[in-house]
């Protein structure tokens, strides 16, 4: 186990910001999940120098028409559903598959730059979870495995750098235990009643992994003001119970004015 994911997974608190610079802010944050393209190596430097984890995030699944990447795609690099490519229409993305191989080597060799030439000291893997959706029918399966086995091979092409996983909870966490330093779990339903015994059997789930492998669980909370009064005490209890680092960030997280709270 190297120093810098030792490190990671014995943090106090985090943040996690999509907004450009704010080092400062940052800097009080053992390790800080930021947007590769809100920071420049000026910022890094000075998170660096405070001691804080520089970790990136990278959309695992997702991309954008205007994603340098999405030019080098071809029609059989992305998942269908129905004959269709699959939309997250929240965000206008559309799902690259795992199970392409051109897809994944694009993916390594940003990652690569993130953490070799730009000095990150780990990656964020969001959207890695959408491998679970259930409107991908028969492809969930065959893409949960593609999923599980890129992030072994990114195990063992970065043997040094910290992985976090993003979601992922319908059984995906069990095949990447292994391979992950922490994982993080975005706006759990903790306030619907109907969702409780899925949280609750996750939760178990999450807290045995980290016993097993030392993991670190991070909870991440999105402000909203029509429930954020109800959401934010459940949350925090919730995490005091389960023994995650919780962080509540501002909306559509280009902030840093949330709290953070110690397991």
């Amino acid at each position: 186990m190297t120093e810098r994911r030792e490190r990671f997974r014995a943090s106090r608190s985090y943040a996690l910001y999509y907004g450009s610079g704010e080092a400062e802010k940052l800097s009080r944050y053992d390790a800080a999940i930021v947007e590769p393209q809100g920071q420049t190596p000026e910022t890094l430097a000075a998170l660096r120098a405070a001691g804080t984890l520089r970790i990136a995030y990278v959309s695992a699944m997702e991309i954008a028409s205007y994603d340098p990447l999405y030019d080098n795609l071809k029609d059989e690099d992305f998942v269908t559903v129905r004959g269709e490519r699959a939309v997250n229409a929240a965000f206008g993305t559309e799902l690259a598959s795992l199970r392409s191989k051109r897809w994944r080597s694009l993916l390594h060799y940003r990652v690569g730059g993130l953490l070799l030439r730009d000095g990150y000291d780990g990656v964020f893997l969001d959207t890695i979870g959408d491998a679970e959706w259930a409107s991908l029918e028969r492809e969930s399966a065959p893409e949960c495995e593609a999923a599980a086995t890129w992030v072994r091979e990114l195990r063992e092409q970065f043997p040094a750098h910290v992985i976090v996983q993003n979601n992922g909870f319908d059984g995906l966490h069990r095949s990447t235990a292994p391979y992950v330093d922490g994982f993080c779990w975005e706006n759990p339903p903790v306030d619907r009643r109907d969702a409780r015994p899925w949280v609750e059997r996750v939760a178990a789930e999450l807290y045995d992994l980290r016993r097993r492998h030392g993991l670190l669980l991070l909870l991440l909370l999105e402000a909203d003001a029509a429930r954020d009064d109800r959401r934010l005490p459940l949350a925090e209890a919730f995490a005091a119970k389960h023994e995650f680092l919780l962080y509540r960030t501002s909306t559509n997280y280009l902030g840093i004015e949330g709290a953070e709270t110690g397991a």
